[in-house]
């Protein structure tokens, strides 16, 4: 059985994009990305590991990867980088295809708060096998630590899970800002400060 001492925390280099793209594939099924295609998530997670002002963050078990944070010091990370692929006939078939995924997609990258001078926790994702085994809580862990020692003020993310909404406000007393639906989906996004006290 795992106990987070087993789990390493360290940088995903290009070496694990496969193992970046399942992981995401398996843990977030109706996140837009897995739905654009292995190659548009490739692509994307390639551009992240390029750009400075982005950390993608794995935990390991034996050298494999299990989950991983992106993290990203501008709010709107994802669609910075969406929105340079030329993805326009992916998109259209997505938005034909599954049409509420795309709907959300559209509404996460483009309808939500701005928060001026907050960092994103873009995406975390655990392989389902792994979660709730405390995976996810080393990574914003590291997030966190991360965030204290680079004066960054505000932590902001979205999250259609609910449970993981209730875990940001019960842990770190996050504050819900924004929230809309979906069909049977509500998306919340969150604010809370990066501050010692708040993890203490």
């Amino acid at each position: 059985m795992t106990s987070p001492s087993d789990v390493e925390i360290r940088i995903v280099d290009e070496a694990n994009i496969e193992n970046v793209v399942a992981i995401h594939c398996a843990a977030l099924p109706n996140d837009i990305l897995p739905n654009l295609g292995k190659k548009i998530i490739r692509k994307y997670y390639k551009n992240i590991m390029s750009d400075d002002s982005q950390l993608l963050i794995g935990a390991f078990i034996n050298k494999e990867l299990r989950g991983f944070v992106q993290f990203s010091r501008d709010s709107f990370g994802v669609a910075k980088f969406v929105d340079g692929f030329n993805t326009i006939a992916t998109l259209i078939r997505a938005a034909i295809i599954r049409p509420n995924i795309f709907y959300a997609g559209c509404m996460q990258m483009f309808k939500a708060k701005r928060i001026e001078g907050a960092a994103e926790i873009s995406f975390i994702a655990v392989l389902p096998e792994q979660q709730g085994k405390g995976i996810g809580s080393k990574l914003l862990g590291f997030i966190t630590e991360y965030g204290l020692s680079s004066n960054i003020e505000t932590i902001s993310t979205k999250t259609a899970n609910k449970e993981l909404r209730d875990f940001y406000i019960k842990k770190y007393g996050a504050k819900e800002i924004y929230h809309f639906s979906v069909g049977k989906n509500t998306y919340y996004q969150l604010i809370w400060p990066c501050s010692i006290r708040q993890y203490a």
